[in-house]
């Protein structure tokens, strides 16, 4: 099972390789937004990795609040906003909205969003308006391949399942950006993370409700994917509403 920083690229093992990669980033941050007493700096990489780091001042010095992960692919989705709630963790946000297709309300999920809460007067003002688009990015945390319907249908756990379903798993408890999403690979690809030179793997699924980017490990596809298979995966929900 793979962390977030894993499914983008980002080969952190302890708390050491996990400061020196933040450093880096922090170094490398090509965007800056003031929130208060805190400071958000944004990094993108060429492969879709991105980052996103909430720092604070406090009397002492500068302190790390939050470090959160995410995927911009360029695949973009028809979304209705309908709750922005912060988090615990200052400077940071969730987004409760509801996925269109066809016109329709499909299901509704909650996401975390680009530049945390620098983003939340934006996101607030669309509450109603039904109207909002968003680049979204799931970061597996637990990933199956099959080789076909069949041989999910088969399995003991998933087999219950339908190949193309998503279900916004983090609406039940803990109110947290994440999905179940089984769908069919339309598309694969190994990236490379350019600032940590490591691979991962960015698929195209299509999945209920249309197409979505899911990133994995290459750790936790040891033996690659290919189109026609059918992925099972636990993920963190990211969107990039800008």
């Amino acid at each position: 099972m793979a962390s977030h920083f894993g499914a983008i690229g980002m080969p952190f093992t302890d708390e050491e390789s996990y400061m020196d990669g933040i450093r880096r980033i922090a170094d490398a941050a090509e965007e800056q937004v003031e929130l208060g007493d805190s400071l958000i700096l944004t990094w993108k990489d060429s492969s879709g990795a991105a980052l996103d780091i909430v720092l604070s001042q406090q009397e002492d010095g500068v302190s790390l609040e939050c470090v959160a992960p995410r995927f911009d692919g360029g695949n973009t989705a028809a979304l209705a906003v309908t709750g922005v709630v912060d988090d615990e963790c200052a400077g940071c946000v969730t987004v409760g909205v509801e996925v269109h297709e066809g016109g329709e309300m499909a299901y509704p999920m909650i996401v975390a969003p680009a530049r945390i809460a620098a983003e939340r007067d934006k996101l607030t003002a669309t509450i109603g308006t039904g109207a909002a688009t968003a680049r979204l990015g799931l970061l597996a945390e637990d990933v199956t391949v099959f080789a076909d319907q069949e041989a999910m249908s088969a399995d003991e756990t998933l087999g219950k399942f339908s190949s193309e379903s998503f279900i916004p798993t983090g609406m039940f408890g803990d109110s947290a950006p994440r999905v179940l999403c089984n769908g069919t690979v339309v598309a694969a690809e190994r990236r490379l993370n350019t600032l940590f030179d490591t691979p991962f793997w960015v698929l195209r699924v299509h999945s209920y409700g249309g197409d979505y980017d899911l990133v994995c490990s290459t750790d936790d596809l040891p033996d690659g994917v290919r189109v026609g298979q059918i992925v099972s995966a636990t993920a963190w929900v990211t969107a990039d509403f800008g």
